[in-house]
């Protein structure tokens, strides 16, 4: 699930790819329910497992990829660029992306150290946690350019709409036609 590593408690893993498609598809709820079961797995892992967040784990990896769902359900409901379907979806997912991009960096920058040095959590090695910032951030922004180029291939792809909208009455529609 969470490879490869960059640096301890840092790795490449796409479990919000299925946060993006449900949000895109199929709104913002979809999205931040999503987002609230995508983030339980990753983060019991970076909270306790691979990584020193303890509880703050579970519940900021949460709290992103909620945020991330519920940004790109809303967006993809306001934002239509009917000429051109995966322009539009790229853009909405990029554009999604930035409120948890905030959201990591509020964390890394204020909520870790000051819980660090309160010893609300168990290793004082979370006050570097600013350091990695940055590698967090890089690896978050690949991968969301990646979930961006496959929403849009997903947008634009008529039997993929069809499919969603047949089982699940989402409502989203395309303006590609079908031969």
């Amino acid at each position: 699930m969470l490879t490869p590593k960059i640096l301890p408690g840092v790795a490449i893993d796409f479990t919000s790819l299925p946060v993006v498609i449900a949000g895109f598809f199929g709104g913002a709820i979809v999205g931040l329910i999503t987002g609230l079961i995508a983030g339980i797995i990753p983060g019991i892992y970076f909270g306790f497992i691979g990584g020193i967040l303890g509880i703050m784990g579970p519940i900021s990896l949460m709290l992103g990829k909620a945020i991330s769902g519920f940004t790109i359900g809303f967006l993809s409901r306001r934002i239509k660029i009917k000429k051109h379907p995966n322009i539009g979806a790229f853009l909405v997912v990029i554009l999604g992306f930035i409120p948890e991009a905030i959201w990591i960096t509020v964390l890394f920058l204020y909520i870790v150290p000051f819980l660090a040095f309160q010893g609300i959590l168990a290793s004082k090695a979370a006050t570097l946690y600013p350091l990695i910032l940055v590698p967090v951030l890089s690896k978050a922004t690949f991968e969301f350019i990646s979930f961006a180029l496959i929403t849009s291939g997903l947008s634009g792809n008529a039997y993929f709409i069809q499919s969603v909208n047949l089982k699940f009455n989402l409502g989203y529609y395309t303006e590609v036609k079908t031969k």
